[in-house]
């Protein structure tokens, strides 16, 4: 893996790399940078190296094109965050076993009721395209006319 972060130092911007295994540490080294937009407003570069389990678009769907099985299984079975945060969750008596099904059971539930109502939501006009973007803008407030949306000034 190639890192980017040295582009950063150039433009005298705070970076940091992040294991993407990881939810403790994406959630400690995420702080520093939001704390950093807000007070500061000032951009941080962030490298949280991870894995896609499968293809990139549906072009690109056979996940054993570029990696070996071998490969991929080693991926799914010890590096997947999910999997991982379960048992960090687990080891630190938060979540037992029964809660980690009823969780996933329930978030899978929430993740097809979402694709089922954007399958059967209309689809909205071309002019629509520009709105519900930023609040700022839809409401005319003054961070949307002076185009600082992210941060106050």
């Amino acid at each position: 893996m190639k890192v980017r972060w040295p582009r950063a130092a150039g433009y005298n911007i705070e970076w940091d790399l992040i294991n993407g295994d990881s939810v403790y540490e994406i959630r400690t080294k995420l702080q520093p940078a939001i704390e950093r937009a807000y007070r500061d407003q000032r951009p941080s570069v962030l490298e949280i190296a991870t894995c896609r389990f499968e293809g990139f678009t549906v072009a690109d769907a056979n996940k054993f094109k570029y990696r070996t099985k071998l490969e991929v299984e080693d991926r799914c079975q010890n590096h997947d965050p999910l999997q991982l945060w379960a048992a960090q969750l687990q080891s630190e008596n938060v979540v037992d076993q029964q809660a980690v099904k009823r969780i996933r059971s329930v978030a899978l539930a929430e993740a097809r009721a979402a694709a089922e109502f954007a399958k059967s939501s209309p689809c909205l006009p071309p002019a629509a395209i520009m709105t519900d973007i930023y609040w700022e803008v839809d409401c005319a407030t003054a961070a949307g006319t002076t185009g600082r949306h992210l941060f106050s000034p």
